[in-house]
């Protein structure tokens, strides 16, 4: 990528890294908790109760985990970690159903259905990390921004269409989690002559004014940065025009937690393309990535990159810790600020998967077996 706005460029993408928390609870199975301008209509409808108790609050302005303790038979139970492994807060939640998404700092809750487009009686709420309600909010499919002040969601043109599937224009949505207001930033449109596909928000951070979103069938077709602030689009790729500096087939695009740092993964060849989101200008790489596998996840900063190998220092390579192999992880998060990363690890001896956090020296921080991990939302 270049700088170039004639070109449509200004700026480049960002992804799945600003990464949330899923807390899903179905059955009695324990998860973690992780990380447009048109008119919008909100209807007014009766929701669901939904009871937010306290057990320990939390201390405020410390970057939290939310997990729920599946040690506790017959509750739905949620403690908070700090990036220690120290549990610092815990809330008992009571709904018929429900999804948790923590905000990337664990400082918000986003709590309810989150299946269903719109404010229905079914209506999601978001909660304090002290249990407290914030607001009710529609919550489908939404993801947190960077600072956690907003909910950034894709719409389709269709109101009340459940999913995107097969649309080739989305809206963005922010929704302000202190009063609940919405507003509509822009619309994006795919190139017919890509083929079909769906629309994914890859990141959301206003602290970078920010969003990234993908256009993906067996990799990423079209690819837009709008500006957060004014919905401008400060770069639209389609097809072999999303890394034209390669002009070859993007096969994932990641983001740092930060919004500030994108990285292409290039399927012909395992090589990575890292762009600076703010100044859309190439970020220089010394020699080749291959052979440290695809970029899943970057740390807060974008200095560290997960990959199915492990976690390597971006964008020079070096490994600080590598996967006890056969192994599976996934990417579960970022300390906000810090260098820390949150994986859900898996190794072929093992019965379940245990969440872990690497810290930026390489050591490895195992949290406790009831903390079971799973990839965010939406489920």
């Amino acid at each position: 990528m270049q700088d170039s706005e004639e070109r449509q460029r200004s700026s480049s993408p960002l992804v799945v890294v600003g990464l949330v928390l899923a807390a899903l609870i179905i059955g009695g199975v324990a998860t973690i908790a992780v990380y447009p301008r048109q008119q919008i209509a909100v209807t007014q409808q009766p929701a669901l109760k939904i009871v937010v108790t306290p057990i320990q609050i939390p201390p405020a302005g410390q970057p939290l985990l939310w997990f729920r303790d599946s040690s506790v038979e017959g509750s739905f139970v949620l403690r908070a970690v700090n990036w220690s492994g120290k549990v610092e807060g815990g809330l008992a939640v009571s709904c018929s159903v429900c999804g948790v998404a923590a905000s990337p700092d664990g400082q918000r809750l986003l709590i309810g259905d989150q299946s269903t487009p719109g404010q229905s009686p079914d209506q999601d709420r978001v909660f304090s990390a002290a249990g407290r309600q914030l607001s009710v909010v529609d919550g489908f499919e939404a993801q947190w921004s960077d600072e956690g002040s907003m909910l950034c969601a894709l719409r389709a043109p269709a109101r009340g269409k459940p999913a995107l599937q097969g649309a080739t224009t989305a809206y963005l949505w922010l929704t302000n989690v202190s009063t609940g207001n919405v507003r509509s930033v822009a619309a994006v449109s795919a190139d017919p002559e890509v083929g079909s596909g769906i629309w994914t928000l890859l990141s959301c951070s206003s602290s970078a004014d920010r969003a990234v979103i993908a256009f993906e069938a067996d990799g990423v077709k079209a690819l837009r940065v709008l500006q957060l602030s004014t919905g401008r689009t400060v770069f639209s790729g389609d097809g072999t025009r999303v890394n034209e500096a390669c002009g070859c087939a993007i096969s994932s695009v990641a983001v740092s937690g930060d919004g500030k740092t994108a990285v292409e993964d290039e399927a012909a060849d395992g090589n990575v393309l890292a762009v600076d989101l703010v100044t859309g200008r190439d970020i220089p790489t010394a020699g080749s990535w291959s052979g440290r596998g695809p970029v899943l996840d970057l740390s807060w900063n974008g200095q560290l990159a997960v990959t199915p190998l492990g976690v390597f220092t971006f964008p020079a390579g070096f490994a600080l810790w590598r996967a006890p192999l056969p192994a599976y992880l996934v990417a579960s998060g970022s300390q906000p600020r810090g260098e820390a990363l949150l994986l859900s690890l898996w190794v072929q001896s093992a019965t379940a998967g245990q969440p872990v956090i690497v810290l930026d020296d390489g050591t490895l921080l195992k949290l406790p077996a009831a903390y079971l991990s799973q990839p965010p939302l939406p489920y």
